[in-house]
């Protein structure tokens, strides 16, 4: 099922977040700033970018390109290309220029920004040339030159959304386990433990769940491991808010354990398939191969739970004299 695990990554690209974190002080502060608008593009304009491309290639032939014969062809360029994304873009090239230099990330992301606005360019261009009739006065030659280059920019783009995402990633996975002892420590397992230890540990299932995706013999026992601590946290989690319910509900809190529950519902669905061997019906083999965030016990629908539970978590509002 090899499509199946490309649309999981390139859902994985396009749907992927990055918490807030709660920086306690540590001296990470300046890399975390300089990430803020970076982490904020790729969860604002990466899904759209992934969006447009799924949406063309159900039109298009990614390899042989337009013919232009589809009447409705202009309704799959759906791209809401206007000025919203110019402060975004302006904000993710000045990231580039703030210290501390960091070739790695900074390298990237201004690739990030040329192919993102690279991108923008064509499909505005795209929208036009379809909708207003002009492919056909040339034969779809201008057509199939917009596809080349779409399809180019669409793989550049991809490649440098991985890194830059994999550079936040694994810089969050080094600070995450000590701002979580420093946050314990100060305050105890409340509102900020909770909310960082269950990001973090449902992190960890997304890493381990996601590289058991496409394999034949799943590593049952690093899953159900990562599930467990999971769940532990959930749990706990589910308790504190129960607990603190009127707070909590103020703060943005209560939508984030909800989701957490969910996730964790997720999680569990997606074991189960693994664990009986249960295979994907003809049917839904073909829903994943479109996205398959509907499908139960699938890695789209499990990258979905994952992504609104950061969402949510993006959207707590914690006072600052709350624990």
């Amino acid at each position: 099922m090899k499509k199946v695990a490309v649309a999981a990554l390139l859902a994985l690209f396009a749907g992927g977040a990055f918490g807030k974190g709660g920086h306690a002080g540590n001296g990470n502060e300046p890399i975390l700033q300089k990430l803020d608008p970076i982490i904020h593009f790729l969860n604002t304009w990466s899904p759209n970018v992934f969006h447009a491309r799924e949406n063309y290639l159900r039109n298009v032939d990614a390899d042989k390109g337009p013919t232009c014969r589809r009447a409705d062809l202009e309704n799959s360029i759906d791209a809401q290309w206007d000025v919203q994304y110019k402060d975004d873009v302006a904000a993710l090239r000045a990231s580039v220029k703030n210290q501390p230099a960091t070739p790695a990330l900074d390298d990237p992301t201004k690739g990030l920004a040329d192919t993102f606005m690279s991108l923008a360019t064509s499909l505005a261009e795209a929208k036009k040339y379809y909708g207003d009739g002009e492919y056909k006065k040339d034969s779809c030659k201008k057509g199939q030159a917009l596809h080349a280059k779409l399809m180019a920019d669409w793989k550049k783009y991809s490649e440098e959304d991985r890194a830059v995402r994999k550079f936040a990633t694994d810089l969050h996975d080094s600070i995450a386990e000590v701002e979580l002892k420093t946050v314990e420590k100060r305050s105890g397992k409340q509102f900020h433990y909770y909310l960082l230890k269950t990001v973090i540990d449902a992190k960890k299932v997304m890493d381990v769940f996601e590289s058991n995706w496409d394999t034949k013999d799943a590593d049952l026992t690093a899953m159900q491991a990562a599930l467990n601590t999971y769940a532990k946290t959930a749990d706990g989690l589910k308790e504190f808010e129960a607990k603190h319910h009127a707070d909590s509900d103020s703060y943005g809190y209560s939508a984030f354990a909800s989701k957490a529950d969910r996730f964790l519902t997720t999680a569990k669905d997606y074991r189960d398939r693994k664990v009986t061997k249960t295979p994907f019906s003809d049917q839904e083999i073909q829903y994943l191969k479109k996205g398959g965030a509907g499908v139960k016990g699938g890695l789209p629908i499990l990258i979905s739970a994952y992504n609104t539970l950061v969402e949510k978590h993006n959207e707590v509002s914690i006072p600052s004299n709350v624990k």
